[in-house]
């Protein structure tokens, strides 16, 4: 893991943050995203090792919470970075907006996970745990998710977006507004539309944007009659 700087349109002062971690080999996945306690959260796949999901001295099959500059925060459980483990193909993360929930979207397993901070050592450090998943619609295999934030689209707002890598499109997912941790419906986007999605991000508009290979897309919602 490399961290940039943006300077005048131009990335450079590259500098190795963490490294010596294994990828799988025919399909690697990982994911990177800050999260609202200002730390980076990094998720690696299992390196091709299943048996390194639950191995607790690997990061590989793990998500990793970490300061910015790549060191451990102090109230990190047992002074590791690790935060919690169980995914073996992460291929996006993001926060369930007005929740501290961290939600994991896994390609292997073709579902989602949602991850709760639980408080150890008299209340001073933290660790992740896994809930129960839920499965995506049969042959959707996760490639990003973003949930949309804000409330310039109302009709959006606290959606899960999950791009799919295998041209199935986007699927919304939607959750239950008295149950937050259940999901309530899913409905598939842009079947026959962009093709294999790589990344997705909520912008402050409102809009989602997307990206293939080769272009990036904005989705809005059709206004209402």
């Amino acid at each position: 893991m490399i961290r940039v700087r943006e300077v005048g349109g131009t990335f450079g002062d590259r500098a190795s943050l963490l490294g010596g971690i294994s990828a799988a080999a025919a399909e690697p996945v990982a994911s990177l995203r800050f999260g609202p306690d200002a730390r980076l959260y990094a998720a690696f796949d299992d390196g091709g090792e299943s048996r390194q999901v639950g191995d607790a001295a690997s990061p590989n099959g793990k998500i990793l919470r970490l300061n910015a500059d790549g060191t451990t925060p102090d109230d990190q459980a047992g002074s590791s970075p690790i935060y919690a483990a169980g995914s073996s193909s992460p291929a996006g993360l993001d926060w369930q907006p007005g929740t501290d929930v961290l939600w994991v979207a896994d390609a292997a397993q073709a579902g989602i996970t949602p991850v709760t901070t639980e408080s150890t050592g008299g209340g001073k450090r933290i660790r992740g745990v896994a809930r129960a998943s839920w499965q995506l619609p049969a042959a959707w295999v996760p490639t990003a998710m973003a949930f949309t934030r804000g409330a310039s689209v109302p009709a959006l707002a606290d959606n899960l977006f999950v791009a799919s890598g295998t041209g199935q499109g986007l699927l919304r997912v939607r959750f239950d507004p008295l149950d937050r941790s259940r999901l309530a419906a899913t409905e598939p986007l842009l079947q026959a539309g962009a093709g294999p999605l790589v990344a997705i991000a909520a912008g402050p508009d409102g809009a989602i944007y997307f990206a293939t290979a080769d272009s990036v897309w904005r989705l809005v919602l059709a206004p209402t009659r």
